[in-house]
């Protein structure tokens, strides 16, 4: 399943209530959507 919108650094959550294109659900709370996360450095991390 491919994500419905992505959250790029200068965009902000969906404005709810927000009705899922797919399922045509509404979501009326944060606390009902899951958000994935994912980071990409620049240079490499180290763990000391």
């Amino acid at each position: 399943m491919q994500p419905f919108f992505r959250l790029v650094q200068d965009l902000s959550f969906p404005t709810l209530p927000w009705t899922c294109p797919e399922c045509r659900e509404t979501i009326e709370d944060y606390d009902e959507m899951s958000f994935d996360v994912i980071a990409i450095a620049k240079e490499p991390i180290e763990f000391i």
